[in-house]
């Protein structure tokens, strides 16, 4: 059997989460590992609802099944989340690998930021002898920022430089603020304000980019009147003109030695956790000069993130639309079979939506209210859509669901909620170079909004077609299921059976012990008829203080004839044990009578009920008489 690894990961669709999962998997895959990635889709350092209700997915994290754990502490940005998934670790020996982020008796995976950041300035302050240096920070008071801030001084100290405040500038690591940054800037040049600088370094790529675009809007000439340095080597600085001069971090290391640790330690070798830190690759182009300008098909580039920008706005559309059908009415299962519609967009041939208890009971799933168990909602298996409803007890998923990791040998698995409220998870199984992260993103926020508006559209049909006292239908909704129902059975013969049910007695318990206790009767009642039809699937509803209704309508050919004929001693013997088992001060019991007929139309119902009450009173003179002997 393969030893697994668990990786745990927020926002996969990001770029930077993306190559350092995806590297994780080849290396994993290359030693014959599996591989499942629980992934949230948002980071935790702000604390929210929605991101309360995403830690969901790390629940599900099968601790006592993998071999080691692998966290992108730096994605999660929650020193506690993080903690407590180690921990979980450590309860059942599991190593844990932190990838980012330092974390005490883990072994940790760091970037090299310090060291090579400070590659890049002194290329730029010893290599090509600026002196007159405008530099580009993040935020203010951000760890990463302050850490370049103080590269940089200490690169101009080293070589005999001032460092002066008024040449430093916050960009927040985006295009906005970076772009007001720099028109001020070149303002302040053209006027005479300000000197012009040799250089801008700047602490990432995109502001970078941002200040090329400023200047050489404004004709000074990159890198011939400023050079132009980044730092974390997205590739969109190889498509700017001039290409960008930057730092791109070896993820294919990080994947390699993740998984070099934990063949260690598993194998023996190693006992104690140690740490690595992983350098960039500084990568001199032609915003520094070090590299000639070269010609490069733009219009090639426009046409790919022109393409690119209409596919996103298809799959808006194309979202917008499945969202509108699916969540159409309160039912979950028909929901399920219409997202079949939308198979083609789920990006996997491999699949399973799996819902709690607590989302499932408020639907039309009709579930044991004691059961603690999945439901398996939506199953694409080989590329077969199927809704199959089945049971799933927890604790048993990693076993009963190992299909889909077996496939490709990895599988991502996303939580499915509504702000705090967790309705289950979703796996698919992994195609590294198939699967588009950011539209499988925008797939699973999609999917949860749906599942939250038939949720609360499930709630207020419930209120609408449930005695609030018993949960059974009421008398609204005991038609309505009848009605549904024989929809469901079209033209073939069909045969309903009606069980009129009235409690004894019940004036008596409400006023020797009270109200309370009365409604702890018809409660039990209430219990004791679903429990006789719960697998025939009966229909059980409270038409009113003490009177309840009971239905089956099944095909003829399929219509149990001898259950009918002893529906009611069945029924007096499940209340005989009700009273055993319940330490009350007096006897519960009810009236039953029954009818059974063939029918062609909802219309007859009525008649059918009518001739089931005047049998259940019947019954109940019957119990009337035996009282007063």
């Amino acid at each position: 059997m393969k030893k697994t690894i668990a990786v745990c990961v927020a926002r996969i669709h990001m770029w930077e989460q993306e190559k350092l999962v995806r590297s994780l998997c080849e290396s994993a895959r290359a030693q014959d590992y599996e591989v499942m990635v629980f992934n949230i889709s948002t980071k935790l350092d702000v604390d929210t609802s929605h991101g309360n209700g995403e830690l969901s997915v790390f629940r599900n994290v099968p601790f006592n099944k993998i071999s080691a754990l692998v966290i992108l502490s730096e994605s999660i940005r929650n020193e506690k989340v993080c903690r407590k998934l180690a921990d979980r670790a450590k309860k059942n020996q599991v190593p844990v690998i932190s990838v980012d982020h330092s974390m005490p008796e883990c072994f940790n995976i760091t970037m090299a930021y310090s060291s090579s950041f400070e590659q890049v300035v002194r290329h730029v302050v010893e290599f090509h002898q600026c002196k007159e240096i405008n530099f580009i920070a993040g935020f203010d008071n951000n760890e990463f920022s302050d850490d370049r801030i103080d590269v940089f001084k200490q690169v101009l100290q080293e070589n005999g430089l001032p460092f002066q405040e008024e040449y430093l500038a916050y960009g927040q690591f985006w295009e906005g603020p970076t772009r007001e940054i720099a028109e001020s800037w070149v303002s302040q040049w053209e006027s005479g304000e300000q000197r012009r600088p040799e250089a801008i370094i700047c602490a990432n790529d995109i502001m970078a980019i941002t200040v090329s675009n400023v200047l050489q809007n404004h004709g000074i000439k990159v890198p011939e009147d400023v050079i132009i340095t980044g730092f974390d080597g997205l590739e969109l600085g190889q498509c700017m003109t001039p290409k960008l001069t930057t730092a791109k971090d070896d993820t294919e290391k990080v994947g390699h030695y993740a998984v070099k640790m934990i063949t260690e330690y598993l194998s023996g070798e190693v006992t104690t956790p140690y740490d690595i830190e992983i350098p960039f690759h500084v990568v001199y182009r032609e915003s520094c000069g070090c590299e000639a300008a070269s010609w490069h098909n733009l219009s090639e580039e426009i046409m790919h993130w022109y393409t690119k920008s209409g596919a996103i706005r298809n799959l808006s559309n194309d979202l917008f639309m499945m969202m509108n059908l699916l969540s159409e009415g309160h039912s979950l299962q028909r929901m399920a079979e219409k997202l079949r519609e939308y198979r083609w967009i789920i990006p996997s041939d491999n699949m399973v939506i799996c819902v709690n208890p607590n989302f499932y009971r408020n639907t039309d799933i009709d579930e044991d209210e004691n059961t603690d168990s999945y439901i398996k909602l939506v199953q694409i298996r080989n590329g077969e859509y199927s809704v199959p409803l089945e049971v799933i007890p927890k604790g048993t998923e990693v076993e009963k669901l190992s299909w889909i990791r077996q496939e490709t040998g990895l599988e991502l698995i996303v939580p499915l909620h509504w702000q705090t409220e967790d309705y289950g998870f979703m796996i698919i199984s992994q195609e590294l170079n198939r699967i588009d992260y950011g539209a499988f993103y925008e797939f699973t926020m999609s999917i949860d909004q749906v599942f939250g508006n038939v949720h609360k559209q499930a709630q207020l049909y419930s209120l609408y077609v449930r005695d609030p006292l018993t949960s059974l239908y009421n008398r609204r909704g005991f038609y309505e299921e009848i009605e549904n129902r024989m929809k469901l059975l079209g033209t073939q013969p069909k045969t309903l059976f009606i069980a009129s049910v009235d409690m004894d007695r019940l004036k008596y318990v409400n006023d020797n012990f009270g109200h309370q206790e009365g409604d702890f009767a018809i409660c039990s009642i209430g219990s004791v008829l679903e429990d006789v039809v719960r697998n025939k699937n009966g229909i059980c509803a409270r038409f009113g203080g003490d009177e309840y209704m009971v239905a089956m309508l099944e095909a003829t050919s399929e219509s149990d004839i001898d259950f009918y004929q002893h529906y009611n001693d069945v029924l007096q013997q499940h209340i005989d044990v009700l009273n055993e088992n319940c330490e009350i001060s007096y006897q519960m019991g009810a009236s039953c009578g029954t009818v059974w007929r063939e029918i062609e139309t909802a219309k007859e119902i009525d008649k059918l009920i009518n001739e089931a009450d005047a049998a259940m009173y019947a019954d109940k003179e019957i119990h009337h008489k035996r009282q007063q002997l």
